[in-house]
């Protein structure tokens, strides 16, 4: 399932422009409508078995007032066009974000599950503006609708913080680490969120939500301190869950996270000098062939395939991941645990600094070059985590890499 087409959307409906303003800027947005599954990447064939998948819904493009000129909103997330999304999380969220209906969503799920991509994405894609908030244990819901700061001429003036601002103008705000916050500000957020209003203690102006206003949140844990031994702030309080519907995120399937590697990898097989060297067609497309083969792998049917380059980083990423997850759970067969773990987002890194480096060195590396290899996963993922964890890593790469 690729992503491709994603940014290649063409609007087959058009309705009047819309003014917004923001930041002391004008902006126009028109509505265009898309099928479901061409806006977020799905086979059409999945959109017969699936009906709903073919129904069109609103996307808004911003514009420059007065011009045809396109005007991507600051806060609107930038597209990724390698994201996957999943059937079941579009289904369960999309309703929400178009037309309010239904509680908001909580996704929890350990570190580089894709939590907070998939709201981006999300967004992204249907042009909705988004800010992020993260939360912690000395968090307060008063600050979050803004402070007093000083002004150069000495006084004080009342600025808007995101809460506010996102009530105010209809975006959606995303709460980073939901679980941190003090049970006792989560209730206050509770009526914020319940009774869509917010009093500015300092003004005690009343501040009422924009229709389009719409709120998400991500955690590590359910917020109820359960799952993994994972800590939640302030205990459990079933009261704070009522205005949430809770989903798992788990970690992208290995073919997912495959067919995401293969896209990324062309661009690079494509421009490999080695490629590039040679003139004629035939000889450029069996060259192509050879790295296609090393990087990507084959489709033919073999009693034993061939490890590709992708495969092994797929290896080493999945025992990094139960690494993670073992530390968690405090349960390691293998002896060992991680704190640290591989998201989607350093694996795409390290593919592309491990091609890059090939790519480079060209002639002498013609094969897979575990040097090469090696170092691209240091400065994608193990040169960024404590000290103490980059052997535990190291052990996990040459043990995957060594067939062990």
């Amino acid at each position: 399932m690729s992503n491709q087409n994603t940014a290649k959307v063409t609007p087959i409906e058009r309705k009047r422009r819309t003014k917004e303003e923001f930041d002391g800027m004008n902006l126009e947005y028109e509505i265009h409508f898309t099928p479901i599954w061409k806006l977020f990447g799905f086979k059409q064939s999945e959109a017969k078995q699936i009906p709903a998948l073919g129904r069109k819904v609103p996307v808004r493009v911003y514009y420059i007032p007065g011009q045809d000129v396109v005007f991507p909103h600051p806060l609107v997330p930038a597209l990724n066009p390698f994201h996957i999304f999943d059937v079941l999380e579009v289904a369960l969220c999309i309703e929400y974000f178009l037309n309010g209906t239904g509680f908001a969503p909580y996704f929890y799920g350990y570190h580089g599950t894709g939590k907070t991509s998939f709201f981006d994405q999300l967004h992204a894609r249907l042009g909705l503006p988004k800010v992020d908030i993260i939360l912690g244990e000395d968090s307060e819901v008063i600050d979050l609708g803004g402070q007093m700061l000083p002004t150069e001429a000495g006084g004080m003036k009342f600025h808007e913080g995101l809460l506010v601002q996102s009530m105010r103008y209809g975006w959606t705000i995303m709460f980073d680490e939901y679980d941190l916050l003090p049970t006792r500000q989560q209730k206050m957020l509770n009526n914020v969120l319940e009774n869509k209003r917010f009093t500015i203690e300092v003004t005690g102006q009343q501040v009422v939500a924009h229709k389009n206003w719409r709120v998400c949140a991500c955690a590590n844990t359910n917020n109820t301190g359960t799952g993994g031994g994972m800590f939640v702030s302030g205990g459990y309080d079933a009261s704070v869950n009522e205005r949430w519907f809770f989903y798992e995120k788990q970690y992208l399937p290995k073919d997912a996270e495959k067919l995401i590697l293969m896209e990324v990898s062309k661009p690079f097989i494509a421009s490999h000098p080695e490629v590039r060297a040679i003139k004629d067609e035939k000889g450029k497309e069996a060259k192509i062939n050879q790295l296609t083969k090393l990087i990507c792998g084959t489709v033919e049917d073999s009693v034993t395939p061939v490890p590709c380059l992708i495969d092994q980083m797929l290896l080493v990423c999945e025992r990094i991941r139960k690494a993670h997850i073992n530390g968690k759970k405090s349960v390691s067969k293998s002896g060992m645990s991680l704190e640290s773990v591989m998201s989607t987002r350093s694996l795409i890194e390290w593919c592309k600094k491990t091609l890059g480096l090939m790519s480079f060195y060209a002639s002498s590396a013609p094969n897979l070059n575990e040097d090469v290899f090696k170092t691209g996963l240091k400065l994608s993922f193990i040169n960024g985590i404590v000290e103490e964890e980059k052997s535990i890593v190291e052990q996990i790469f040459d043990d995957s890499i060594g067939g062990k």
